[in-house]
This record gives C-alpha cells, structure tokens and sequence, in this order.
C-alpha cells in the first residue's frame, strides 16, 4: 500500500508545496484504506492484524520524518568516499537506490544520522559473521516454534503427553501464575526479537556474503546486534537507551525536538534547572507516546478485524507509564546520591538491585498493563483467567511469524 508513495521519491522536488501535498494526500489515502478497508476475508488471525499495523504505522512515520518534514536531498546524505554526497547529481537509478537506502535503514548506519549507543559490532571475517548469522537465523526460528508448542500445552496442561508422571510435573512447574509469567516475558521477548530477525538476518547474510546490495551493506560491521547486552540493562533508562532494540528509536523521537521548537525560546534555551529538566521528560514522554500511538495502531485493527470494540489495547498506558518509571527512577537514583553517568563501572550491589528494579518492573508492566489488556482487547479466552489468556496471545504471536522453515520441516519429518 506504501509503494505508490515511495516511487515518487527520487523524482519528486520534495522542496516545493505542491510536491508535498500531492505525497503527503497519496499517503492518507492509503493508510485510510489499510485501516478502514474491510480486511482480507481468508485472514481472521488478530497477531496478523496487529503485527501488520504497526509495521504500517512504522512506515507512515518513517515517510513523515524522511520527507514531508524535511527535503531529504538537502539533510541526508551517506558517509564515506570523497565527501558528503549529493544526491541531485545521482542519475536516475542512483537516486532510485539512493531513497531505497534511506528509507529502509533504521538506525543510520552508515549516514549522517546514525543513531547514538548502537551496539557494537564484533570483529569478524565475512564468513565468520554468515556463519554467526546462519545460526542465530535458524536458533530464532527454533525458538518461535517453541514458544507456539509451549504455550499451546500450557494452554491444553500438556494433554499430548503420555507419560502421567512427566505431564504432572510439567503442569506443576508451568500451569501456575509463575510459569505463565515466565513463559509470557521469555516469549514474547522471542517474538520480539523474530520480527526484526526475520528481514534483518537473511539480508545481512546475502549483502555479506555474496556482495549484493549496497555496497555499504557489504560490510559486515554495517549490521551490529538488534539489542544490546543485558548486562547493562540495570536501570529501566539504561533497559530502554542501551539494551532495547532501536529499530523505531528515529521515528519516535523526531516527534519530540519538533513539539518543542515551537514553545518560547525563553523555555528552550533556559539553562536553569527546571527548565532543563521539563525539556529533559517531555523528549522522553513525547518519545514513548509517540511509540505508544504506533502501537496501538495494531491493537485498533486487531479489534476491528474480531469485531470488537475498537480499543487501543492498553499500548498508550504501558509506554506512558515507561516514562513515568523513568523519571521516578531518576528521582530516586538523584536522591540516595546514585549517578550511572559518572565513568566509573558501578558496584555489584547497585547492578543486583538495579537488575531486580528492573526486571520487577518490566514483569508487571508487560504482563499488566500490556499483555491482559491485550488479551482482552483482541478477544482471547478469559474463562480459565486472564494469564493464560495472555499465554494465548504470545503462543499466537509467535505461530504467525512468517517464514518459519524450523516448523515447516519438523511437521513435515511428522507426516
């Protein structure tokens, strides 16, 4: 539905109003139809709704902070070579591969706008990072496939195992409050993981290792890990900024210098403390709301599709509440005199209770706020309670990830 939009990119002047407008009205009409169109008739799973929504949505902002709110000839430009390129010099097809580039990358590796706090690429040969990307190509697709199994005998008290000892201790460890919890954070942390894995691998081992695409693709230092290390995932800042994937991190914090370049300049150039710390949370709060509203783009097409009613699924409070904790937590960490800004590595008892704070937190907002509203809102089964209808809800996301080869072949050996 994008792609009408997209082909008018390397001719358009992009500078003038009536370019714009005729985008900008071409864009609206499509996105109109994506969510208010009657859905295809062969296709009632809401994960597939709600996944292809925010896919769609990620696309819409990627086209209003790529070119209607700048001319993108004049502010991007890749690095390397002689200089900073100029992209009105490119023939035709240059400019085609040009806006191909530049829309489909999401953290700026390789242009002038790459992302601060990428994670770092490990040193390796060509064939070492295909054969790294192999493996996690086919452990992620073993792990989506385990998660649908999982949760579907959670879901049926793992009925299909014979053995009466093994079935009894399986649904004693997993068929509680806490095996639910654990399974719905180990999860969807794999589904998670999967929706940019499914693209990003395969690409990555063909640009490297038989040298198409760009030749900046190429390279393997141009596709550093999706997320960071775990290890400093000890403060919910840190979780969000250094460890979670920054897939939408451009297109969720573009929102935040443009809101706050039309307040006062007295405000936006105070260097007094209030001020500044006002700036400081209304970037972070317009930053996850921003996420929230992407989000619950899926959510309201999840629910139009079951026919229920249209509800954004819980998405704005669970990112809301994200910059809420964060501020809290800087309060906090302001107050007993803890700054992890300072260089020097922190002490293991500030890592073990950060780490606690963190995973405490991130428990209670993604199975609460998140994943029962979720459930709910998406109509799952609530009668045996609302957690397994949250297990419900990842097992389902996870069989619906495209592409899974890991499946295919294990039903395949079955038949």
């Amino acid at each position: 539905m994008e792609s009408p939009n997209f082909t008018l990119i390397p001719n358009v002047d992009t500078s003038t109003c009536t370019a714009i407008s005729l985008l900008l009205a071409t864009l609206i009409t499509f996105t109109i139809q994506f969510y208010f169109a009657p859905p295809p008739p062969g296709i009632k799973n809401t994960a597939v709704h709600y996944t292809s929504s925010i896919f769609h949505a990620n696309l819409t902002a990627r086209f209003f902070d790529r070119l209607y709110l700048r001319v993108p000839e004049k502010e991007f430009y890749r690095k390397g070579g002689d200089g900073p390129e100029d992209p009105n010099s490119l023939g035709f097809l240059q400019k085609l591969f040009w806006s191909f580039e530049l829309f489909t990358i999401t953290r700026g590796i390789g242009w002038n706008w790459r992302l601060a706090g990428i994670p770092k690429s490990k040193q390796r040969s060509r064939w070492q990072f295909v054969r790294a990307s192999l493996l996690q190509w086919v452990t992620m697709y073993c792990g989506v496939y385990l998660t649908g199994i999982i949760g579907r005998n959670i879901l049926n008290e793992w009925s299909n195992v014979e053995n009466s000892q093994l079935r009894e201790a399986l649904v004693t460890i997993s068929c509680n409050s806490i095996g639910y919890v654990v399974f719905v954070i180990v999860g969807s942390a794999v589904t998670v993981y999967s929706h940019f894995g499914i693209i990003m691998l395969p690409v990555s081992i063909a640009c490297v290792g038989f040298h198409v695409g760009p030749e900046a693709w190429q390279d393997p230092a141009a596709w550093p890990p999706n997320f960071g290390s775990i290890k400093e995932a000890f403060s919910i800042r840190r979780f969000w900024g250094i460890f979670w994937h920054q897939q939408t991190r451009r297109i969720t914090s573009f929102p935040g210098p443009l809101i706050l370049s039309k307040t006062p300049q007295t405000f936006r150039t105070s260097p007094s403390r209030l001020p500044r710390i006002t700036r400081r949370y209304l970037l972070v709060y317009i930053s996850f709301l921003t996420s929230g509203l992407i989000h619950a783009a899926g959510a309201l097409t999840a629910t139009r599709v079951a026919s229920l009613p249209m509800t954004e699924g819980g998405e704005m409070k669970f990112f809301f509440l994200q910059g809420t904790a964060m501020m809290f937590e800087d309060f906090v960490c302001w107050v007993i005199g803890v700054d992890d800004r300072i260089n020097s590595p922190p002490s293991g008892t500030r890592r073990m209770i950060g780490y606690l704070i963190t995973l405490g937190w991130w428990t209670f907002s993604r199975v609460v706020l998140k994943g029962i509203p979720m459930a709910l809102a998406q109509g799952m089964d609530a009668s045996k309670g609302r957690l397994p209808a949250v297990v419900d809800v990842v097992a389902t996301g996870a069989e619906v990830v495209p592409g899974n080869f890991v499946r295919a072949l294990v039903e395949g050996m079955k038949v």
